[in-house]
Order: C-alpha cells, then sequence, then structure tokens
C-alpha cells in the first residue's frame, strides 16, 4: 500500500513538472548602437533602452545586451576597436554562439534631427525627428532575416534640450518594434480544438499559446490554409481572422471576426488539422507592414 501511495505522489509531480514548465524562449542578443555626431550618449541609450524592453514586453524572448558579455568585451579588445558597428558578421556569431542566442539584432540610427522652435506665448522648445533601421540576424546560418527594414520618421515638439527632445521621440518606439516582431517573429501555430457555445454550435477555435508567447486578449490571428503547388512549394491562402477572447498560460481561446468564414475552418479542420496555420498578427491596433518596407504609424 506504501509503496502504492508513493508511486502516485511520484507520478503526480512528474506531471505537475511537466505542466509547470515553460516553453524555451527565443535568445536575442541587441548590439550596441552606434553613436551618431553631436548626440549625447544619454539621448542614444534612452533609444536603445526601449528597443530592449519592446522585446521584453512581448515576454517570449530572452534578451540579452551585449554590453554585458565578457565574450563581446574581449572580442572588441582584440580588434582594437571600441565601435560595435566593427565588428565582421563571423565575429558577431561567434559571440552570440557563446551567449547562446538565436538572433542577433542590430539597430542603427540613421538620422536624428534637432530645431529649436520660438514661439510668442509660452516656452520656448526643441523639435525632431528620428528615423532608425533594424537589423535581425539569424546565428545559425548568418542570414539576415528583415535586411535593413526601415521604421520610423516620427516627430516629437516636446523638450527643453536637443537631449530632452531625443528622449521624448524615444518613447513612442514600442509601437513600432513590436510591429517589427510582429513581422519579422511571428508567433505561428494549429488549431487544437473547436470550442461549441451554448447551441452547441462551432464558432470559437483553441490554441496551444498564450500569455507565456505575448498573447493578449485585444490580440488578432490570420488562419490560413496551407497546401503545396505541383512543384511541392508551400501555398498559404487567408481564410479568416480571429479575435482573442480569452487567455491563459499555454492556451487561447479566439472567436471568428466572420461567422460565415467558420464553415471553411470547420470543413478543413476536419479534413486535417494540421493544414489551417494560425499566425498571430498582433493587437487590433497595428496594422502589420511587409518586410523591408517603411512606415509610420503617427
Amino acid at each position: 500500500m506504501r509503496k502504492n501511495v508513493i508511486f502516485s505522489i511520484c507520478m503526480t509531480l512528474i506531471a505537475f513538472m511537466g505542466f509547470a514548465q515553460s516553453p524555451q524562449k527565443t535568445t536575442i542578443l541587441i548590439e550596441k548602437m552606434q553613436l551618431p555626431t553631436k548626440i549625447g550618449e544619454n539621448a542614444i541609450g534612452s533609444i536603445r533602452t526601449n528597443i530592449l524592453e519592446s522585446f521584453s514586453k512581448q515576454n517570449r524572448f530572452k534578451v540579452v545586451d551585449i554590453t554585458t558579455l565578457d565574450s563581446w568585451k574581449k572580442e572588441i579588445e582584440r580588434q582594437g576597436s571600441s565601435d560595435a558597428m566593427s565588428l565582421s558578421n563571423d565575429s558577431r556569431i561567434s559571440v552570440a554562439t557563446q551567449a547562446g542566442a538565436d538572433y542577433i539584432l542590430i539597430p542603427n540610427i540613421n538620422s536624428v534631427t534637432t530645431e529649436y522652435k520660438r514661439v510668442e506665448k509660452g516656452d520656448n522648445y526643441y523639435s525632431g525627428s528620428l528615423d532608425y533601421s533594424l537589423q535581425l540576424m539569424s546565428v545559425i546560418d548568418g542570414e539576415v532575416i528583415s535586411g535593413n527594414y526601415k521604421i520610423g520618421g516620427f516627430t516629437s515638439t516636446v523638450g527643453s534640450t536637443k537631449e530632452k527632445a531625443i528622449t521624448q521621440m524615444a518613447k513612442q518606439i514600442e509601437l513600432q518594434v513590436t510591429k517589427f516582431i510582429i513581422t519579422n517573429l511571428p508567433v505561428a501555430c494549429n488549431i487544437q480544438e473547436l470550442i461549441p457555445d451554448k447551441r452547441g454550435k462551432l464558432t470559437m477555435v483553441m490554441l496551444e499559446v498564450g500569455k507565456e508567447m505575448g498573447i493578449k486578449k485585444s490580440g488578432r490571428f490570420e488562419a490560413f490554409k496551407v497546401s503545396k503547388s505541383s512543384k511541392g512549394r508551400p501555398i498559404k491562402r487567408s481564410i479568416c481572422k480571429f479575435s482573442v477572447q480569452s487567455v491563459g498560460e499555454g492556451y487561447c481561446e479566439c472567436k471568428s471576426l466572420k461567422k460565415k468564414e467558420m464553415s471553411k475552418i470547420i470543413s478543413a479542420f476536419n479534413q486535417d488539422p494540421a493544414s489551417i496555420e494560425m499566425k498571430y498578427i498582433g493587437d487590433s491596433g497595428i496594422k502589420i507592414l511587409g518586410k523591408g518596407t517603411a512606415g509610420n504609424l503617427f
């Protein structure tokens, strides 16, 4: 009897440990930004900090600051340079591999302008514009996934000094970086289960991704029917979009935005559940841009 009790407890603990494990997070190594002339280091720091925090808030990334790594410092010393941008791609990948990173994010400021504004009534201020780019490099093969993906070009009209104006602009970065993440590092999964309503009609779907992957209740998924061409290449056809109704750890429940399209989902799911790919496209207010394109949310 005692052996059975001990065995039961052990199995319960194993089962609990299995459910308690969270999915492995993607590790992003974020490089140091190049300092343009005539821009204070504190202002540049605020831009980079906002980029770091934008990745951290997604909850599915382990963010590593390259400037904290001994391997990076040794590589800079070996090359006799204090400029992170001078590192070769091979050196970058070597440092990233030692840090256990999956991707390297290379942020770069293309241009920052500030202008002193005089007003007849009230306080004078600095306005400014910020234009920056983000490159995402795969550590496995060195492929640059996003290329020189350019986002930005927004303007701030608040700041009593040049640095304060730039710092104010940096606060607007989060939404743009979130859009960049969703475009280049999307969350994709299959439908786990069709969920009936009180009347027994299948109106919702359950997915095995949740808060741990940055899914939010205000988020949207797009459903794609995946097939293959005559040459064996994958073909994806959009079916409909879903809104996230509830979300927890390891799951979310979504409802189709168009009831008529739900029948297509049911039919495809019954034939082959793996033929439907659900791709997270972010909050309802975020418009996703294609890779390599430029855009402005403001």
